[in-house]
């Protein structure tokens, strides 16, 4: 399940729980409602803090990834083996 289907998932929740306390007990919502949209901003921020962080990270593993094949073919092509041959062959490098 990927991560924006499980927020919406979550956010239609929370959405349905407060329609059936809005008409369960209606004298609770008042207070209710102030504190819930004084706490959805911070969530929202910290979780966007959070995704920011991820896809840096996300990023770095990349570029690592990419730098230490390149190395690889590098070190293939300067090589003479017979196994590194028949490697040079698969990669067509």
């Amino acid at each position: 399940m990927s991560t924006n289907r499980l927020i919406v998932l979550i956010f239609i929740g929370l959405i349905t729980f407060a329609i059936v306390f809005a008409v369960k007990k209606p004298e609770l919502v008042q207070d209710f409602w102030l504190w819930l949209l004084g706490l959805a901003a911070p969530i929202i921020r910290i979780a966007k803090l959070l995704w920011n962080v991820l896809v840096q990270k996300g990023a770095q593993v990349l570029a690592w990834v990419n730098k230490e094949e390149e190395h690889i073919k590098e070190r293939l092509k300067t090589s003479t083996s017979n196994v590194t041959k028949e490697i040079k062959q698969g990669l067509e490098i």
